[in-house]
């Protein structure tokens, strides 16, 4: 009999030994709220230094506001973002993305607010100083637009609600008569 408690504590060793093993192998930490099928770009989002918000009282959202202000964000990994089918807000200030951007954008039906401020430029002026033959360099940073207007227009004709932030347009308000 003490035979069959030997091979019985045996087996319960080696089995808590393969539990343990799977746990930190086999097994993925997940961030809490975010769902099995976002987890993966939630990574990538944090791996380039972006800011994911998680919805917590409601199961299943997951992240709804994604910010990856001052990133090297482009324009392929925005429309990876479609891994979040709850994005409702998104940051792309001082980004690489270009007006090839929008029909990625415009695959986020849930979008509500979207910030897509200028990145700055620096322009350089050197000049040579009359008096003492001394070079002078004046840097000045110039905003410099992230989509065009064409872009910016086919974006609100496609997403009329979407409510944007941070985009300078040329066209002027209505004044009163």
């Amino acid at each position: 009999m003490s035979n069959v408690f030997r091979t019985s504590g045996l087996l319960s060793a080696v089995a808590l030994f393969a539990v343990t093993l799977l746990g930190f192998v086999g097994c993925k930490n997940s961030t809490p709220g975010v769902p099995e099928a976002q987890q993966e770009m939630f990574e990538e989002v944090q791996r380039i230094k972006g800011v994911c918000s998680i919805e917590t009282e409601t199961e299943g959202v997951g992240v709804y506001m994604v910010d990856l202000s001052n990133t090297a964000a482009d324009d392929a990994f925005v429309g990876k973002l479609a891994a979040f089918p709850e994005l409702r807000r998104l940051v792309l200030d001082n980004t690489k993305v270009t007006d090839a951007v929008v029909p990625q954008i415009k695959k986020l039906k849930k979008l509500e607010q979207l910030s897509i401020g200028s990145t700055k430029m620096t322009v350089r002026t050197e000049y040579q100083e009359a008096e003492e033959g001394k070079k002078i360099r004046i840097d000045t940073p110039v905003p410099v637009p992230l989509l065009s207007q064409a872009a910016v227009n086919n974006l609100q004709q496609t997403l009329p609600a979407l409510q944007l932030e941070g985009i300078e347009t040329n066209e002027q308000p209505d004044m009163p008569n």
